[in-house]
């Protein structure tokens, strides 16, 4: 269990470099980002955000620009240095074979020679035997602990890991959902269809996009990229003319403005930051200023911000 754990944290390891570099950058654009949308509070909420999703866009795009162009690097020497080795895992002084000989003197004149000549001659002859020195055991040193150096890979990919999964079981959901709502019927939603083609026309809607009635649902509900779908409450049918046209162009003007494809940008930005308090800042600001465009768009086609602010609160308190 203890080595499968430290393999996934040193795969996750060798990212991490890269994550809190690219992560250092953003927070910089997403504090640029910050002041000039200060700056832009007298402009209109579509402007606004325009800047915070250019900031999220730059965040993810920092990644790729950091491995293109590494010479500006803020990341702290501990996070792209050279691993160190340990002392006691360092090579030792290289062994040298022990090399047994013996020196024999040189007889001097007139010593007679030994009786048992022959014998030592064959001694001579025969090879030495190598003397092996023998090394002590080594003692297997302790492995020491993991720093929270090591474990911060392990807990980036465990909230990142649950974000993912958070954000994959409501898309889930919401298909699942979509399956079960009831078809459309002429009698009872012909007013819905009728008010659903003129706000597509008003808005230029030239994309298909599935309307949907749900019957557990409150609250109308926007979602997909390449086909995208409406979901509004079966309470609908039983909305008046005005309230149903405020609602339509408000839900289709997030199909307008594409911000379907900019919530799963911002999912994803925030997913693979998730301990940035700035990246979630951003998200809220993003989710805030969207609001506000689309109310925008309504009150541009006419409708009165008097029964446009009444048709909201009776649809948030239902």
């Amino acid at each position: 269990m203890n080595r499968t754990l430290f393999s996934i944290t040193a795969i996750f390891g060798a990212l991490m470099p890269l994550v809190f570099d690219s992560a250092m950058k953003g927070a910089v654009l997403l504090a640029v980002a910050a002041l000039v949308a200060l700056t832009l509070w007298r402009a209109s909420a579509a402007a606004r955000h325009l800047v915070w999703l250019v900031a999220i866009v730059a965040l993810l795009i920092v990644p790729v620009l950091s491995l293109a162009l590494p010479q500006w690097r803020v990341l702290p020497a501990w996070g792209g240095g050279e691993i160190a080795m340990p002392a006691d895992n360092r090579p030792s002084t290289p062994y040298e074979p022990y090399m047994a000989y013996t020196a024999h003197a040189p007889l001097e004149e007139g010593t007679p020679p030994e009786e048992d000549a022959p014998t030592q001659a064959a001694t001579a002859a025969r090879p030495a035997l190598p003397t092996l020195a023998v090394q002590p055991t080594p003692t297997p040193t302790p492995q020491p602990a993991p720093t929270w150096r090591e474990w911060m890979p392990l807990a980036w990919c465990v909230g990142f890991t649950l974000l993912a999964v958070r954000l994959l079981a409501a898309h889930l959901l919401l298909r699942r959902a979509s399956r079960q709502c009831p078809a459309l019927t002429a009698p009872p939603d012909e007013k819905i269809a009728a008010a659903f083609a003129d706000a597509c026309t008003r808005l230029g809607i030239r994309q298909r996009v599935t309307l949907l009635l749900d019957k557990k649902r409150t609250i109308p509900v926007v979602w997909g990229v390449f086909r995208p779908r409406l979901m509004l409450p079966l309470e609908a049918r039983e909305w008046s003319d005005e309230q149903l046209r405020s609602v339509l162009l408000h839900e289709l003007g997030h199909i307008k403005r594409r911000d379907t494809l900019v919530q799963w940008l911002t999912q994803i930005a925030c997913a693979l930051h998730w301990w940035n308090p700035l990246v979630w800042l951003a998200a809220w600001r993003l989710h805030t200023e969207r609001e506000r465009a689309c109310d925008d768009l309504v009150l541009a086609s006419g409708v009165r911000p008097s029964a446009y602010a009444e048709h909201l609160l009776d649809v948030a308190t239902k």
